[in-house]
């Protein structure tokens, strides 16, 4: 029996790709979930070209590593739209001036000088 099932997980195991095998211990390292084959494929594509990258960079004689993080199965533009929005150096920017005062505590959220903690 235990022959039967080492000979099971061996075929399943050589169905995998070597570069999806890596993704799988990435998934499991950063506890990340996949919840379709077609969105496993795609993070699998943008998975290896970043370990393509890395592995590039890391075989150069570069004075810095790379490595894998939480961000390197994501797409360069879901990357930069969760950095946010870059305002260009031609816009015009709207300063608010408050009155100073001579007030103890000061609650600048309420005022609408900084908005409330995001993350």
């Amino acid at each position: 029996m235990k022959s039967f099932v080492t000979a099971a997980f061996a075929g399943v195991v050589s169905a995998f790709s070597s570069t999806e095998l890596l993704y799988m211990n990435y998934i499991a390292k950063f506890g990340k979930t996949v919840n379709s084959v077609e969105e496993f494929a795609k993070r699998v594509n943008y998975f290896d070209m970043t370990n393509q990258f890395i592995e590039e960079h890391n075989s150069s004689n570069s004075t810095w590593t790379a490595g894998h993080n939480q961000f390197s199965d994501w797409s360069r533009a879901e990357y930069k739209k969760m950095l946010g929005k870059r305002p260009s150096e031609h816009e015009h920017k709207n300063y608010k001036i408050f009155p100073e005062t001579n007030a103890g505590e000061i609650n600048w959220v309420t005022k609408g000088a900084v908005t409330p903690v995001k993350d």
